[in-house]
């Protein structure tokens, strides 16, 4: 296997069998694990969608976009994590017992801004040591 193949599995496998997970528990009808009454669902939403915005910027980072271009790298992501979470809650509304919920999405937005952010944040702090 060359060194391109290596890199396109080790950044992009995580982030595109995350979606995969993403839209397989969308298709369930109630989800496998009971989430507990403290827990709101949005949560759950929130840190769904940080984990993808979290691999979303780590992918894109990886076609060489850094430096003064970390911004894009981070706006590229978010705009992902917008699509795919339109686009779930949009599929959702077809699956029996499911709806779309649009507190769903904007919980799925700030999510996959602060999981893209934090990971372009705490990449920075790692280099400087």
């Amino acid at each position: 296997m060359d060194d391109t193949a290596r890199k396109c599995l080790f950044y992009w496998a995580p982030l595109l069998a995350f979606v995969a997970l993403i839209f397989a528990l969308s298709s369930l009808s109630s989800l496998p694990l009971q989430t507990p009454e403290f827990l709101s669902d949005k949560v759950l939403h929130f840190l769904e969608y940080a984990a993808l915005g979290l691999l979303a910027c780590r992918a894109v980072l990886s076609l060489g976009w850094s430096g003064e271009r970390v911004w894009v790298v981070w706006l590229v992501a978010f705009v992902f994590s917008c699509c795919l979470g339109g686009a779930d809650e949009f599929y959702q509304s077809f699956v029996p017992l499911r709806d779309a919920d649009w507190r769903d999405w904007v919980a799925d937005l700030g999510g996959g801004a602060v999981g893209g952010f934090g990971y372009l944040f705490a990449l920075r702090l790692w280099s400087r040591r």
